[in-house]
């Protein structure tokens, strides 16, 4: 069957790489989209090893139509009974962009009517509409004339990891929080680092790569749980042959913040689960802290000025830089934000700057190489070492 991974802005080439490393060779790249094929163990796998995946629909058949009467009788024809039953709630969102069906609500309309009006020809029933709660979950998509329908085997999003029940106020999404590792290469070869950590997102996405730990790991539910032809024993099978792959991790991982609130949750959500003991988070100043070692790996989400307003974001950003500068010699450091300006004021030239999006805010994913002395003569002695 074609699978589609749903991914953020900028994220298709790790996303990519990601899905090779699962044994899926041959994909196809969109605009925040990976097109792949894959059976029913290809699917369950996915969903559960996929850090950098939203959700995965899976395409049911595609299809032209000219009006909304074509669209219908394509719908209604299709064996709807075979994949949900009756007492099953069902959804429908759609995406259209073209100029014969003009409203994306109207398009799900008529796609309901078509599921409900096979349901009730086959059976005398009909089944129930659920946007809040559905145990079956389609999406619907018109391009000109080109309609594709797909089904979601996912549910809640895939950032929804479920190794937490107490979440701070506006945390990171842990598939961003996962993309931005991705960049970086690690694997938990180093100490990694955040040092304004927050909500710890970073901190524990860190930590799961650090042990090859599946991102679903805690997970309790999928949606394509709920399918007719769901196999229990198989998806048992996909988690096992998963997790025989965790490892024990070599390195450690180091959170700070001056929030004492955020620390004193993120130390709750460590003491629940043993894959989290390798974190070591503390209440500190980002001048404060030093490394553990020679060589290490920084990833910051400092605040962007644009929910908490910050008395001077400037001098936060100044002094992230000296941090990096006078206290992580020989280390790499990453640093997302929205802040542009706020940026500049790190003092240091980043080797790489990768676009990307928190939520609607447009970022940048700078990269810092930290050395002792100019950079001009860390840039020479490279070149004659090489």
């Amino acid at each position: 069957m074609k699978i589609i991974a749903k991914t953020l802005y900028g994220f298709e080439e790790i996303l990519t790489n990601e899905l090779n490393e699962l044994g899926i060779s041959e994909t196809i790249s969109h605009n925040r989209a990976i097109e792949f094929e894959g059976d029913l163990e290809t699917l369950y796998k996915v969903n559960y090893n996929s850090r950098l995946t939203i959700k995965f629909l899976v395409e049911l058949f595609n299809f032209t139509a000219n009006d909304e009467d074509e669209l219908y009788d394509f719908i209604y024809h299709y064996e709807w009974e075979k994949l949900f039953g009756l007492e099953q709630k069902f959804a429908i969102f759609s995406t259209v962009n073209s100029d014969d069906f003009t409203h994306s609500k109207y398009a799900s309309l008529k796609m309901k009517d078509a599921i409900v009006d096979r349901f009730r020809d086959k059976t005398g029933k009909r089944p129930s509409i659920s946007i809040d709660d559905p145990d079956i979950t389609f999406n619907l998509h018109i391009s000109n004339n080109e309609v594709s329908v797909l089904l979601d085997s996912t549910g809640e999003s895939l950032h929804k990891r479920g190794y937490r029940s107490k979440i701070l106020d506006a945390p990171m999404s842990e598939v961003l929080a996962a993309g931005l590792i991705a960049f970086t290469g690690y694997k938990g070869e180093v100490d990694f680092y955040d040092l304004m950590c927050g909500s710890g997102t970073i901190l524990f996405e860190a930590a799961l790569i650090a042990q090859n730990v599946p991102s679903g790991y805690f997970r309790k539910h999928y949606q394509f749980m709920k399918w007719k032809d769901f196999n229990p024993k198989l998806l048992e099978k996909v988690k096992k042959e998963s997790n025989y792959n965790i490892k024990k991790a070599s390195k450690y991982i180091y959170g700070s913040d001056l929030s004492k609130k955020s620390i004193d949750v993120l130390r709750e959500v460590i003491a629940s689960h043993d894959f989290f003991s390798i974190i070591s988070v503390k209440v500190s100043d980002i001048s404060q802290i030093s490394p553990h070692s020679e060589k290490g790996l920084i990833v910051i989400n400092p605040p962007y000025d644009d929910r908490l307003r910050i008395e001077n974001i400037d001098e936060l950003y100044r002094k992230a830089g000296k941090s990096f500068k006078f206290n992580f010699e020989n280390h790499d450091a990453w640093m997302i934000s929205s802040n542009f300006p706020a940026m500049k004021f790190v003092g240091l030239k980043p080797s790489k700057r990768i676009k990307l999006f928190n939520g609607n805010l447009e970022c940048r994913f700078n990269h810092y190489e930290l050395f002792k002395g100019k950079r001009k003569e860390h840039i020479e002695n490279v070149s004659e070492q090489e």
